[in-house]
């Protein structure tokens, strides 16, 4: 018992009988009502500022049809390999660089419009608020350019549309459902 050890201890600096001083140690416990420690909850939310379910459903399936056309777009490369548009631009007066840079803007713009077009759409129907709007670009703009540059990274490591395909799906769901995006994140392992 933490209290005899603490009155014997006592006893030895005072001089004094062990029982004494813990007579003196459980009185003194029970006479203070307040607790030593106390338990505060701090947060840096906002009070409503919690996203509701139908705003994180909008935003976590606006990013999965997203995420799929840009894996579908990024086989376009593929494609162009398979039936000879690529040896063609390879022999244009531009460099390599300009015809990746290309691919990119493009994919960019494309994402960009669907993303656009399901921004305002769960706005208008679902009456979202997806928040500051230049935050939202910029954070679309960077989620954009990294998909775009998985898509690309996949579409170089793969012979066929088809095989590009199947791993950008694998990809794209695989990352969706450990993301919480399909179902809440507390529910999983």
């Amino acid at each position: 018992n933490i209290q005899v050890t603490a009155a014997k201890t006592a006893s030895q600096t005072a001089g004094e009988n062990w029982k004494a001083a813990y007579k003196t140690v459980f009185a003194k416990k029970h006479e203070d009502t307040v607790p030593a420690v106390t338990r505060q909850t701090l947060s840096d939310k906002k009070e409503g500022a919690e996203a509701s379910d139908t705003a994180s459903r909008a935003a976590g399936f606006s990013i999965l049809f997203v995420m799929l056309t840009m894996m579908g777009a990024a086989g376009t490369i593929l494609e162009a390999r398979k039936n000879g548009g690529w040896s063609r631009l390879l022999t244009a007066s531009v460099s390599r660089a300009e015809i990746g840079a290309g691919y990119v803007l493009s994919f960019f713009v494309i994402g960009w419009i669907q993303f656009g077009i399901l921004l305002l759409a769960t706005h208008w129907l679902f009456g979202i608020n997806w928040g500051n709007p230049a935050a939202v670009m910029v954070l679309v703009s960077l989620f954009l350019l990294t998909v775009v540059g998985i898509g690309l990274m996949i579409a170089a490591n793969v012979r066929t549309p088809e095989q590009q395909l199947a791993f950008g799906n694998l990809f794209v769901i695989a990352t969706c459902m450990v993301s919480g995006m399909y179902w809440p994140i507390d529910i999983e392992p």
